[in-house]
């Protein structure tokens, strides 16, 4: 498997790289500081993946997806950023980024994120939100709860949050004290509930609905 990952942030990308190698992914990474670098090295080696930090020289946010694309668009774009807003990372998603994964994430939740991403899934995984400055239209009047309406147990209602910050089955279990059997029973209920098909729609359409306000 080949990488290329590009941030601006020197310590982050060295991290998070000696991280990923040393991961049962064991990738092969080439390392970039750029958007432009990054888009140059994948022309010359066509990787598995492009991981581009949202904000860095070149990136200008959700544009420098569309130029990614545009360059690549046979190599999924995986999203890092620690200060994304809910729109943004929707908006991310819309572009035709394979997945937004914060830096805020463990480091066994952030492979465990990649792993579905380059197994074809498309993933959404904040460890926490950075709210917009003013709502966006949706989240203001009977949108904001359109959750409700999907009649939710307080304990389905815990678990997509938790599946939201990038949390596998079993680690959504063992933070609720629950069997894993169990949490996997809650999950399945609320997608039955919220007509999600998986775990990343699952996300999107909390996301939509106002379930993380």
């Amino acid at each position: 498997m080949l990488l290329v990952v590009a941030d601006d942030h020197n310590l982050f990308r060295e991290a998070l790289c000696h991280y990923l190698r040393q991961s049962l992914l064991a990738p092969e990474i080439i390392e970039a500081s750029s958007l432009g670098e990054a888009l140059d090295r994948a022309a010359a080696t066509q990787p598995d993946a492009l991981l581009l930090d949202f904000v860095m020289p070149g990136m200008d946010g959700a544009h420098g997806i569309d130029v990614a694309r545009q360059r690549h668009p046979d190599i999924p774009v995986v999203i890092l950023s620690g200060n994304m807003t809910r729109e943004q990372m929707t908006e991310a998603v819309r572009r035709g980024a394979a997945g937004v994964v914060s830096k805020d994430l463990t480091g066994r939740a952030l492979v465990e994120a990649l792993e579905r991403i380059l197994s074809g899934e498309s993933v959404v995984a904040p460890m926490a939100w950075v709210e917009p400055l003013s709502p966006p239209a949706e989240q203001r009047g009977e949108h904001g709860e359109g959750w409700k309406h999907f009649n939710l147990t307080p304990r389905e209602i815990e678990v997509v949050r938790l599946l939201a910050r990038g949390m596998s089955n079993k680690a959504i279990a063992h933070s609720l004290g629950i069997a894993d059997i169990t949490g996997r029973l809650h999950l399945r209920n609320a997608f039955r509930k919220m007509g999600a098909g998986n775990r990343a729609d699952a996300v999107r359409i909390a996301m939509r609905s106002g379930l993380f306000n």
